[in-house]
C-alpha cells in the first residue's frame, strides 16, 4: 500500500499537539492528499460513562482499541479516487513503545511513517492544561510525571526513528501554520516505504517471542524498580511521616510484584505462535506503565 502514510503526533498534555494536527491535516488536504485524523482525546471521551473517575483506565483501553481497529480498517480498505492517503494519530504517546506499534503496523502494510514532536517548555504545557475543561485537563502531579517519563524521539540512535520532525510549538497561534516544516513533512510521506521483511518460521517466531520478553520482563523490571526507589525518596525528602513512607513503600512494592507477575503470565501464554508477537508485547508493557502512573494519581 504504497499510497498510504501514517503521522504519529506526540508530546505532553497542553504542548499544542491537536492544534498542529488539525493545521498539518487542513494543509495536506489543501494540497491534494486524502486524510484521516484520529483523536485519542475525543474517542476517550466517547468511551467515559457518567460518573467515571478523572482517570478511568478501562475507557482509556477501550479508546486505544477501537482507534487500532479503525486505522486497521481504513489500512485495509482500497483507495478509491487516486490520491495519496495520510492517517495522522493524535495523542501524547510518549512512551517509545506507544509509537513503535504504530511503525510495526506501517511496515507491515507497507506505509510511509513520520512522527512529529510538539516540544513546549514543561511550564508551558502545565498553563495551557489548566485552561482545559472536563476529562481533557491532566491532574498537574501527573503530568509532571510524565514530562519525566518522556521518550522523545532519537532519529540519530533509532532507524526507525529517521522520519522525525521536532516542531517547538513557542509562538502565538497565528504563527504555527507559516512556522511548521511542511514541505519537509511532505517529502517524508513520500518517500519509498521501508522494505517487507521475509516472513519468519513458527520456530524463528518462538525464538523471537522468547528472547523479547525475557527482555522486556527485565527492562520492566529494572524501571519499575527505578520509579519505585525514585518516588519513595521523593516522600522521604518532603518529610513524610515514617509509618506514612512504609506504607506507601509497602503499597507501590505489591503493585509492581502483580505486574510483573502479569508479564511473565502474558509471556508465558504466548507459547502458541502470533502474528506479530512483538508488538502484543509492547502493548502489555504500554499497558503496564500506563496503569502503573495511573495508580499514583493522588
Amino acid at each position: 500500500m504504497c499510497g498510504t502514510s501514517i503521522i504519529v503526533f506526540c508530546g505532553l498534555p497542553g504542548a499544542g499537539k491537536s492544534i498542529v494536527a488539525a493545521l498539518v491535516n487542513d494543509a495536506l488536504q489543501d494540497a491534494g492528499f486524502a486524510t484521516s485524523l484520529f483523536e485519542y482525546d475525543a474517542e476517550y471521551e466517547a468511551q467515559l460513562s457518567e460518573g467515571s473517575p478523572v482517570f478511568d483506565h478501562a475507557a482509556w483501553r477501550r479508546a486505544r482499541s477501537h482507534v487500532v481497529e479503525r486505522l486497521r480498517d481504513v489500512l485495509l480498505a482500497e483507495a478509491d479516487d487516486g490520491r495519496r492517503r495520510v492517517l495522522l494519530m493524535d495523542d501524547n504517546f510518549y512512551y517509545r513503545s506507544m509509537r513503535y506499534a504504530f511503525w510495526r503496523l506501517a511496515r507491515q502494510h507497507q506505509c510511509g511513517f513520520a512522527q512529529v514532536h510538539v516540544r513546549v517548555p514543561l511550564e508551558a504545557a502545565l498553563l495551557n492544561n489548566s485552561r482545559r475543561a472536563g476529562s481533557r485537563r491532566v491532574d498537574e502531579s501527573v503530568l509532571r510525571r510524565m514530562a519525566l517519563r518522556l521518550e522523545p524521539p532519537e532519529p540519530s540512535e533509532r532507524v526507525w526513528e529517521c522520519n522525525t520532525i521536532t516542531f517547538d510549538n513557542v509562538g502565538p497561534l497565528e504563527q504555527i501554520a507559516s512556522a511548521f516544516p511542511m514541505e519537509l513533512l511532505k517529502s517524508m510521506l513520500t518517500a519509498p516505504p521501508p522494505p517487507a521483511q521475509a516472513s519468519q518460521s513458527d520456530a524463528e517466531k518462538l525464538a523471537s517471542r522468547q528472547a523479547t520478553a525475557a527482555s522486556i520482563a527485565h527492562q520492566l523490571d529494572l524501571r519499575s524498580r527505578r520509579t519505585v526507589a525514585n518516588l519513595i525518596n521523593q516522600r522521604r525528602a518532603a518529610r513524610c511521616q515514617p509509618d506514612e513512607l512504609q506504607r506507601f513503600a509497602e503499597q507501590l512494592s505489591a503493585f509492581r510484584k502483580e505486574f510483573l507477575c502479569r508479564l511473565k503470565a502474558s509471556a508465558h501464554a504466548a507459547a502458541e505462535p502470533a502474528a506479530d508477537d512483538e508488538a502484543e508485547l509492547l502493548d502489555f508493557e504500554t499497558e503496564f506503565l500506563v496503569q502503573f502512573e495511573s495508580s499514583l494519581v493522588p
